[in-house]
């Protein structure tokens, strides 16, 4: 009994001496532990920090953002799958920190460039960790596609063509400066030309270009282009003097480049048929809205022929104009037959036509 009790007691006293041995080695190796973790970090920007969207904090520490020095990109956005490669995270934290924002994109076929220290501040401040690789300077160039300056002008001359219904065989076009071309987003493009509402094409035009790429609406831009048209004018075949009612044979029709003629000469021969001349034209010069006015062909008072024509069909009576008119006024006559008051077109010296 007494040597049972004596053999426990050493039994405990052994536990007791091995757990005190034990005890110092398993501090020391956790500690060696702490400084392993510590030092496997030393090559990084910094400790690693959980992703916004979550995952385990070891996939996400395993990971490695290696940053492109030249990246192109096609979209108004620069995001970060579009400068580097990002690998080693889980699915789900690889999406999210491909999705950083990084900046706005440059104009088509325009570069811009970022520093490491830029780069580093956006994932320090989205919480990417993992090992970053930046070089010094990132250089973002964004693809684009060339609007040529020969396809500007076509498409000017066929827009001058389709407002002035002219045959472009009668327009010459030429851009006034050379744009090298113009830089657009790739996809299709379309293109809006538009031009002043009073534009008469005789010298130099601006119009106004709205690009479209796959739908969307482009920034707007200006081509000045200088316009020659070949038409006609009218001329005088004679000298006329003031108070002349130009008829056929006072004027000539020419074919010429009517951007070398003032702009409101008159280009149409019945714009001056039974106009008169208000001031002096000599033999040879284009007629000018300016030099002309119209006559008085009625004063009041004076006999008139009404005349109403429908199909066929021609009626004239006399009547008394009521107010003076000039050709295609509208004035008042009195009816002799009726006396009656009518309201009739001046159309010739003593004529008067009343819509039937």
């Amino acid at each position: 009994m007494l040597n049972a009790i004596k053999t426990n007691r050493l039994n405990m006293l052994l536990l007791l001496v091995l757990f005190a041995v034990a005890f110092p080695l398993s501090a020391a190796a956790g500690e060696d532990a702490s400084v392993v973790a510590s030092n496997s970090y030393a090559s990084g920007a910094a400790a690693p920090t959980a992703p916004h969207t979550g995952g385990s904090e070891q996939a996400y520490a395993s990971g490695v953002i290696e940053v492109r020095p030249d990246a192109l990109v096609y979209g108004e956005q620069v995001l970060l799958k579009n400068i580097a490669r990002v690998r080693g995270f889980d699915p789900s934290t690889k999406a999210s920190l491909e999705l950083i924002y990084i900046s706005q994109s440059p104009n088509p076929g325009r570069e811009q460039n970022f520093s490491r220290r830029y780069i580093e501040k956006i994932l320090a401040s989205r919480g990417a960790g993992g090992e970053w690789k930046i070089p010094e300077n990132v250089k973002i160039s964004r693809a684009s596609q060339k609007f040529s300056d020969e396809v500007l002008e076509k498409m000017l001359l066929d827009a001058v063509s389709e407002r002035t219904g002219l045959d472009k065989s009668r327009i010459s076009l030429k851009m006034a400066r050379k744009t090298g071309g113009v830089a657009l987003p790739k996809g299709e493009i379309s293109m809006q030309v538009e031009f002043p509402s009073d534009e008469r094409f005789n010298g130099l035009s601006t119009a106004k270009i709205t690009p479209y790429v796959n739908g969307k609406e482009e920034r707007a831009f200006f081509v000045t282009a200088r316009v020659d048209i070949q038409g006609e004018a009218i001329f005088a075949a004679r000298e006329l003097n003031r108070d002349d009612v130009i008829g056929p044979e006072d004027i000539e029709i020419r074919e010429v480049s009517l951007s070398r003629l003032p702009s409101n000469v008159i280009r149409n021969p019945e714009e001056v048929m039974g106009m008169m001349v208000a001031a002096r034209v000599r033999q040879g010069e284009p007629l000018r809205t300016t030099a002309l006015e119209a006559p008085e062909l009625i004063k009041r008072g004076d006999l008139v022929q009404i005349v109403v024509e429908t199909r066929g069909m021609r009626v004239e009576s006399r009547g008394i104009a009521k107010e003076n008119g000039r050709m295609r006024d509208v004035i008042k006559v009195m009816n002799m037959g009726s006396n009656k008051i009518v309201y009739g077109q001046v159309t010739a010296v003593g004529e008067v036509r009343v819509p039937f």
